[in-house]
């Protein structure tokens, strides 16, 4: 899952945090994805570790300003 973070400073620690060893064993992954190890907010989480530490989602979409 790629998730953002709206917390300034919370950053995931987890599997496949930035700079996680995980990537090392994926790198496929991280180039498919185009992932970029920044302070961003943005992060990936696996599936199990998404669903241990998360009970609730919220969506939301963001139309482009053309969008009618």
């Amino acid at each position: 899952m790629r998730i953002r973070s709206t917390w300034e400073g919370e950053n995931w620690t987890g599997k496949f945090a930035d700079e996680g060893e995980e990537w090392d064993d994926y790198k496929y992954l991280k180039d498919k994805l185009e992932y970029q190890f920044k302070q961003d907010g943005d992060f990936w989480m696996c599936w199990p570790d998404f669903t241990t530490n998360f009970n609730r989602v919220y969506l939301c979409k963001i139309f482009p300003s053309t969008w009618s």
